[in-house]
């Protein structure tokens, strides 16, 4: 008998050990299931910001590529102001000109539903002064325009000095709360930026000791002079410094960042360069008129006049066979200025495409951004502007499309 309650003693405890591990096991599996959907939950969240950013993104240098066509007589690449009431409409000026500005993403405007981030805030977007589309007039644009967005890491190392436009996807709240309602504008009525943009100590030597704070709110740097880069608050028309960092695991910082470039504008400087192209060629046609082209201006001496018997260069400021250009050309574009250093003409040049080599008529260049070595302190060295077969000064140039060693835009008339 005693034999027999050892043994029912020894199952009843391996039961019971039993019972505690399949306990133990289901917590476990319970707790790791739990932690593994939060982890998916996230990553949901995540990937629903950065599906909205790239679809804001993507609007806006659409906007920017398209501007001519939808905005007769001017040209590409100016992008709208933000929305400064929560209704998803551009403002119809924002500040002054010159000044960049921070507000809400003009959804609307763009043809867009309110594009709201994984956790359900509508989105916020910077604009550089040099970039933005009011008030008028407007700021000149040139394919060599500089942002004024001032970008850094959160070692405070500069990803970019030149940022034409910056979109943010504000997250959860940290602290404090947003008092928008949502009424009848989607991204409801609070513009209070700060409720939803935030700012991060940067430790830039290293000590465990922060040496300044980015706010992204207002694109300061603390302890910078007025006048200086990250001095001022938006809006203002000195260089803006924002942080772009990974979440904190404090989450004292939440802000993600997708940064407009000009690597990113690529596509809207090369349809502005043949914007501009176009518009020479057609005045020089309408100068000639069935006679002859007028000489151009050589690149050394700078200084656009026109240089009997010189058939390359610069678009010389007065024609000598007739002294005036036709009226709605160069000199009466406001624009041509800023261009003119820029673009070159040939008169019956031998060009080659990538089909084939033909002789032409007339050929306009105009050169795209610096590239590699390019600097344009020196304006009589056609090598600073043109690449390849164009920078050499002859009767031959090329056509070929854009790449890393090559930008320069060619049109031609081959009647």
């Amino acid at each position: 008998m005693a034999q027999f309650k050892n043994n029912l003693k020894i199952q009843e405890t391996g039961a019971a050990l039993i019972i505690f591990l399949t306990i133990l096991v289901l917590a476990t599996m319970t707790s790791l299931l739990s932690k593994l959907n939060r982890v998916h939950f996230q990553i949901e969240k995540q990937k629903q910001t950065a599906r909205v950013l790239a679809q804001a993104k993507e609007a806006l240098l659409g906007f920017a590529l398209t501007y001519a066509e939808t905005h007769q007589g001017q040209m590409q690449g100016y992008l709208p102001c933000p929305d400064n009431n929560g209704d998803g409409s551009a403002g119809p000026s924002c500040s002054s000109k010159g000044n960049s500005v921070i507000g809400r993403f003009p959804w609307r405007t763009l043809g867009l539903p309110p594009l709201r981030d994984g956790s359900g805030e509508c989105l916020w977007y910077a604009v550089s002064g040099t970039y933005k589309n009011n008030p008028n007039p407007k700021p000149i644009l040139t394919n060599t325009t500089k942002g004024l967005f001032i970008v850094k890491n959160a070692k405070g190392d500069t990803i970019t000095d030149k940022a034409i436009a910056i979109l943010f996807a504000p997250g959860r709240v940290i602290d404090g709360s947003r008092t928008a309602t949502p009424n009848d504008t989607p991204c409801g009525e609070n513009v209070q930026i700060i409720d939803y943009l935030d700012s991060l100590e940067i430790d830039e030597n290293g000590d465990s000791v922060p040496d300044y704070t980015i706010k992204n709110f207002s694109g300061q740097k603390t302890d910078e002079a007025s006048g200086s880069p990250g001095g001022d608050e938006l809006p203002t028309a000195t260089p803006s410094v924002f942080i772009k960092a990974p979440l904190t695991n404090n989450v004292i910082f939440n802000d993600t960042l997708s940064l407009i470039t000009p690597k990113d504008f690529a596509p809207v400087y090369e349809r502005m360069n043949i914007w501009v192209a176009k518009k020479v060629l057609k005045c020089l046609e309408s100068y000639a008129n069935g006679n002859p082209f007028p000489w151009a201006s050589k690149l050394d001496p700078y200084d656009y006049t026109d240089d009997s018997g010189e058939r390359f260069g610069r678009i010389p400021d007065a024609p000598a066979i007739s002294k005036t250009w036709p009226t709605d050309c160069f000199n009466d574009w406001k624009w041509w200025s800023a261009w003119k250093e820029t673009v070159f003409f040939a008169v019956n040049p031998t060009l080659t495409t990538p089909s084939e080599t033909i002789n032409v008529n007339l050929l306009v260049l105009v050169a795209g951004r610096e590239i590699n070595e390019q600097t344009r302190a020196d304006k009589t060295d056609i090598s600073n502007y043109l690449e390849d077969e164009n920078a050499d000064a002859d009767e031959h140039f090329i056509s070929q499309a854009a790449t890393n060693n090559f930008n320069d835009v060619v049109y031609w008339n081959s009647e």
